[in-house]
């Protein structure tokens, strides 16, 4: 969290829609993991999983648009 602060502070112009993304889906999973407990963890697991692969995701699409811009 203290790292992508830090981006979204140096770089939030240059590369908004991908670092918004990326806050969003990190704020995702961590709404889903707050409402968890021990009886609702299988019936919880598909959302981790899929707040998982949006985080993959938005990783994915701002590394790739960083190596674009820096690389």
């Amino acid at each position: 969290r203290t790292n992508l602060a830090a981006l979204k502070t140096s770089a939030n112009s240059q590369w908004s829609s991908q670092i918004t993304e990326l806050d969003g889906a990190l704020e995702a999973l961590k709404a889903t993991i707050a409402g968890i407990n021990g009886d609702s963890l299988l019936q919880d697991l598909p959302t981790i999983v899929s707040d998982l692969g949006r985080i993959d995701t938005a990783w994915t699409a701002l590394q790739q648009q960083i190596d674009q811009d820096c690389g």
